[in-house]
C-alpha cells in the first residue's frame, strides 16, 4: 500500500489532486468571525479614519503586517511618499450682485487638485458638479485634509451648494501644506507552481477622522487576511506566482481591493458608525467570497 501511494504522489494526475484537495480543506477553515474581528479592529476610531500617511494607517499596516507574519508569510513593508497636500485652510466666496456667500469647506466645496504652493488666491476658479465618487472624500465637514497637488486646479461644489455659485463671481483662498507624506505598504510574494502571476490587493487606508469607523476597505482588507491565511493552511505553492499587497495609499492611487460577488460598499455616512457592522453585513457572504478567491489560486 504504501509503494501504490508513493507511486501516486509521483503520477502528475495524482499530484494535482492532492494539490486541490489541500486548497479546498483550507478553504473550508476560514472564518467569517475571523474576517469580523479584523474590520473591528481596523474601524476602532483610535486609528482615527486610517488616512493615507497619518499614525491611524501606520497602526493599520503594522496590524496588517502582524496577522500576515502570524501565518509564517513573508512579509515586506514599504513606505512610500504621496503626492498630497494637506488642507490648512481654505474659503470660497460667492458674489452676486451685492450679496456675497462664505461656502464651507468640506460642506459646500472640496479641492480635488491644486497646483504646488503654499498659499491659492484663484478668482473664478473652474469647478465641477461632483457625481457620489469624489463627493466621499468629504465626510462631515473638515474631514477632507488632503489633495492632489497635480494637474490643473479641480474644485468640487456638493450638489446642495451648486445654485449658490451659478452665475455668481467666485474667489477661492487656501493655504496648503506640502510637507512630504508617506504611507505603508505591505506586501507578501509567494513563488508558485507555474511560470504566471496573481495578485489579490486591497487598501488599509481610509477618509480620515471624518469617518470614525471607516469602513471603506476594511471589510477587503478582512478578506484578505483570511485569504492570506488559507493561503498558509494550504501547505502547497498557489499555481501562480501569489502577490498579496495592502496598501496604505488606495485613495490616491494604490491597488484596491476585490469587492465580494454581488456587493457593493455604501459610502453614506450612517456606515461610518460600527454599531451598525452587526446588522448591516453579511459575513458568511465575505467568508463565501474569501473561499472563492483562495480556491482560485489552487
Amino acid at each position: 500500500m504504501r509503494a501504490v501511494l508513493v507511486l501516486c504522489a509521483l503520477l502528475p494526475a495524482c499530484r494535482v489532486r492532492a494539490e486541490q484537495a489541500a486548497w479546498q480543506r483550507a478553504a473550508g477553515a476560514l472564518s467569517s468571525t475571523a474576517i469580523r474581528a479584523h474590520v473591528d479592529f481596523l474601524t476602532d476610531d483610535l486609528l482615527e479614519g486610517r488616512r493615507a500617511g497619518s499614525r491611524g494607517e501606520a497602526l493599520a499596516a503594522r496590524y496588517v503586517a502582524s496577522q500576515l507574519e502570524s501565518y509564517g508569510l513573508p512579509v515586506v513593508m514599504r513606505r512610500v511618499p504621496l503626492a498630497v497636500a494637506r488642507m490648512q485652510s481654505a474659503q470660497l466666496t460667492a458674489t452676486r450682485g451685492n450679496v456675497q456667500v462664505e461656502l464651507k469647506y468640506g460642506d459646500d466645496f472640496l479641492l480635488l487638485a491644486a497646483p504646488r504652493g503654499d498659499a491659492l488666491e484663484v478668482a473664478d476658479p473652474p469647478f465641477e458638479r461632483p457625481g457620489l465618487e469624489p463627493w466621499l472624500r468629504m465626510g462631515p465637514a473638515g474631514a477632507a485634509a488632503a489633495l492632489v497637488p497635480e494637474g490643473p486646479l479641480r474644485v468640487a461644489i456638493s450638489p446642495a451648494a451648486v445654485s449658490q455659485v451659478n452665475g455668481a463671481r467666485l474667489l477661492l483662498k487656501a493655504t496648503l501644506d506640502h510637507s512630504e507624506v508617506s504611507a505603508s505598504d505591505v506586501v507578501v510574494t509567494v513563488p508558485g507552481r507555474d511560470p504566471c502571476a496573481r495578485e489579490v490587493a486591497a487598501h488599509h487606508d481610509s477618509f480620515g477622522p471624518g469617518y470614525p469607523g471607516a469602513l471603506d476597505g476594511a471589510v477587503h482588507v478582512g478578506i484578505l487576511l483570511e485569504v492570506a491565511r488559507g493561503l498558509a493552511l494550504a501547505r502547497t505553492k498557489p499555481r501562480c506566482t501569489l502577490t498579496v499587497i495592502s496598501s496604505g495609499r488606495g485613495e490616491w492611487g494604490g491597488p484596491h481591493g476585490v469587492p465580494p460577488t454581488g456587493w457593493q460598499m455604501d459610502f453614506d455616512r450612517r456606515h461610518s458608525k460600527r454599531d451598525r457592522i452587526a446588522r448591516d453585513f453579511d459575513w458568511e457572504a465575505f467568508k463565501r467570497r474569501a473561499q472563492q478567491i483562495l480556491e482560485s489560486l489552487g
